[in-house]
């Protein structure tokens, strides 16, 4: 038989892979949700996003100063944040940074966004 009779059938099962795959990540990545440490809040017009206190009673020693979050599509690059904490009065919050990574996103206000620890001080962000 000749070679090029089997190319298609190769090539449609590379995508086919490729799609599965994908699909994959995308499965995995619902099912950690419940798995991995998270909080849901909705978005605002201002230019911070605050982290529940509830969320830091449990996961306060692993967000830094500097946070990475990854944005809201599969693919989206990481971008860097600061986030600031006063014990006294102020909540801890994603400041210096947030305003970009809302801009890339698209973001807009009244979206509900779940944040996953993935990492120490590393967030992976998606729409719910």
């Amino acid at each position: 038989m000749d070679s090029h009779f089997f190319e298609p059938m190769v090539q449609q099962s590379e995508q086919e892979c490729m799609s599965k795959h994908h699909d994959a990540k995308t499965e995995s990545l619902d099912q950690t949700q419940d798995e991995l440490p998270n909080f849901l809040k909705w978005t605002t017009s201002n230019n911070r996003m605050e982290i529940p206190s509830s969320f830091l009673k449990t996961h306060f020693g692993r967000i830094g100063p500097r946070v990475k979050l990854q944005g809201i599509h599969e693919g989206s690059p990481v971008q860097d944040v600061t986030s600031t904490f006063s014990r006294e009065r102020h909540p801890r919050l994603f400041l210096s940074g947030w305003r970009n990574f809302a801009n890339d996103n698209l973001l807009r206000t009244g979206q509900r966004l779940i944040f996953m620890l993935i990492d120490d001080s590393f967030f992976v962000v998606r729409k719910i």
